[in-house]
């Protein structure tokens, strides 16, 4: 749990939420690195203000590399409908998320909306370590009625999974 006071009422929206780039809860969050060297993690709906989360920094030659990190502010926007869609990697990390969260797509800590995104686009990806890796497919889902979340955090990006295996490297401020 966050310090006493952080976070925000899981039933509530978050101040200032209205419906920027998220996703559905049960997406996992990378939290940190345990002692045998596996990523450990959440479901994103469970993070609150001072959380340990674990996002990607870039050394001197722009290669992406572990970083640990803390949740600055939870965010759950309304139940609505939102468009969704599934970005699959070249090495098979697929997630799902809505249309207008950034990926990562640049050492600068740069990105694009996933629904912008084209084959070929250089991403982060982490099976083991992180590495470049590059978008195969990204498909337009179904809307959906339903809460989403984000978490901005001191990183400004954190890393999602569908599987706890593969993971891809989004920013915390999706849709702007």
């Amino acid at each position: 749990e966050g310090p006493a006071g952080g976070g925000f009422d899981v039933g509530a929206p978050a101040p200032g939420g209205g419906g920027g780039g998220c996703f559905k809860a049960g997406t996992f969050v990378a939290a940190a690195i345990s002692a045998d060297g596996r990523i450990t993690y959440r479901s994103i709906e469970t993070f609150r203000v001072g959380d340990e989360v674990l996002g990607v920094a870039f050394d001197a030659e722009g290669n992406p590399v572990l970083k640990a990190g803390r949740v600055l502010r939870p965010l759950r926007h309304e139940a609505k409908q939102y468009p969704f869609s599934r970005l699959i990697a070249a090495d098979g990390t697929a997630i799902v998320g809505t249309d207008n969260h950034v990926i990562i797509t640049s050492a600068r800590n740069e990105g694009v909306r996933m629904e912008d995104l084209s084959r070929g686009r250089t991403i982060v990806t982490v099976v083991g370590t992180p590495q470049w890796d590059s978008v195969a497919e990204v498909a337009s889902l179904a809307d959906e009625v339903t809460a989403v979340f984000n978490i901005e955090t001191t990183t400004d990006n954190y890393l999602v999974s569908q599987d706890g295996k593969g993971w891809v490297l989004v920013h915390n401020g999706g849709g702007k």
